[in-house]
């Protein structure tokens, strides 16, 4: 086996465990860094720039990715389901923006955050300290 794929292998694996064995105390991280990068995505694509947009989604899609596989250990499908969506809805502005379509981004980008509150009312709950937990 050559020592690329070796090495590329070997970081899928290392990934794939790093997720796993990742507690429910990375996930307020994650959904905090979907947020951020949703915030970023959203004024880049008012500015127009389409840089900005392709390294925000480049972070969403990962987010996308990491939760997901996080969801799926739980059995939590339609939180998989809305996972996919958005990462679908993330493919289409990154598209759009990269065609200068800011118009069709915007839209896709509506799309993209049309699924976060059903999924956020199904499985998390609000701590008497005011923060967020998974139910």
């Amino acid at each position: 086996m050559n020592k690329t794929m070796t090495f590329a292998l070997a970081f899928t694996l290392g990934a794939c465990l790093t997720v796993f064995a990742a507690g429910e105390q990375d996930h307020p991280k994650w959904m905090k860094a979907v947020k951020t990068a949703c915030d970023n995505t959203k004024k880049g694509i008012e500015a127009k720039d389409a840089d900005a947009v392709a390294k925000e989604t480049k972070t969403l899609a990962g987010c996308y990715k990491t939760l997901s596989a996080f969801y799926a250990e739980k059995h939590f499908d339609d939180a998989v389901e809305v996972c996919k969506t958005s990462a679908a809805a993330v493919a289409d502005i990154q598209a759009a923006a990269a065609a200068k379509d800011f118009d069709k981004a915007g839209a896709s980008f509506k799309a993209l955050t049309a699924g976060c509150g059903g999924c956020h009312k199904t499985h998390r709950e609000k701590g008497a300290d005011g923060s967020f937990k998974i139910k």
